[in-house]
């Protein structure tokens, strides 16, 4: 911005500094003569429009800045979303084999310990569960398996 501001008051320096060399009269005629012959055919409605146009656009240059952050926040938004969800997932992608095999490894530790203890004392060996001894049927009940749910 303050270079083409620079570059144009430089454009009018030399139109008016060194008229007689080619870009001074080339300066001279667009940025001197040109808008003078507009100026003089203006209407004053013409006038009042060009001058509103000329405020809006100033305004727009100074504000410019800040109405594309704020467009750019909607986006700026997502990206940071889909950086951050890219993050995570790749941070979990890198901490699950060594989580897998931490757990491994401590599964491992655990039932090597759990054997030692149980080695270590017969009173904490688990007793097998019996069968219990099945009934004899008698075929004289007539239905009597039914008789132990209405007690």
């Amino acid at each position: 911005m303050l270079i083409a501001i620079e570059l144009l008051v430089l454009a009018f320096c030399a139109a008016l500094w060194a008229p007689d060399t080619l870009i001074g009269n080339t300066m001279r005629a667009m940025l001197i003569d040109a808008p003078a012959k507009a100026y003089r055919r203006a209407t004053l409605l013409q006038m009042i429009v060009g001058l509103i146009v000329l405020f809006s656009l100033a305004a727009f240059l100074i504000v410019a800045p800040e109405w594309i952050t704020l467009f750019g926040f909607g986006d700026l938004a997502s990206y940071l979303d889909v950086g951050l969800i890219l993050l995570l997932t790749s941070a979990a992608e890198r901490l699950k084999s060594p989580c897998v095999r931490m757990v491994r490894f401590a599964r491992d530790i655990t039932a090597r310990v759990v054997a030692r203890w149980g080695r270590a004392r017969g009173r904490n060996r688990l007793s097998r569960p019996r069968r219990p001894k099945a009934l004899p049927t008698s075929d004289d009940d007539g239905g009597a398996e039914w008789d132990w749910a209405f007690v």
